[in-house]
């Protein structure tokens, strides 16, 4: 299984450390260039810098922080709706679920 694979590898790692494995690894001690991702495709890697200097970020991130945002306020509606239940009773109960149902339904589209 995935979580077996898991175990193995670190099991691995940490007897390569016990060991000195990683000791004198080329630049050890130096700091990490983060300026770049040499993983990732060298035109998105260069577009992307240039969104997050312009103040731009990728859809996904801009994406990401619309759906947080959005939880957020739904779980704001939800205390507000469960305190009023609290004290007004189960009167407006089912409207007031079927409104959030339908603001999560909306969030899961995204």
């Amino acid at each position: 299984s995935e979580t077996d694979l898991i175990n193995i590898v670190e099991r691995r790692i940490w007897c390569s450390m016990e060991e000195g494995q990683f000791e004198n690894l080329p630049g050890k001690g130096k700091p990490l260039d983060l300026n770049s991702n040499p993983h990732a495709d060298p035109a998105e890697d260069t577009l992307y810098r240039v969104l997050s200097k312009n103040g731009f970020a990728p859809e996904w991130v801009e994406l990401n922080k619309e759906i947080r945002l959005k939880i957020a306020e739904w779980r704001k509606a939800l205390r507000k709706v469960w305190s009023r239940r609290l004290t007004d009773g189960d009167m407006n109960w089912k409207g007031d679920s079927t409104k959030l149902q339908e603001l999560l339904h909306d969030i899961n589209k995204k």
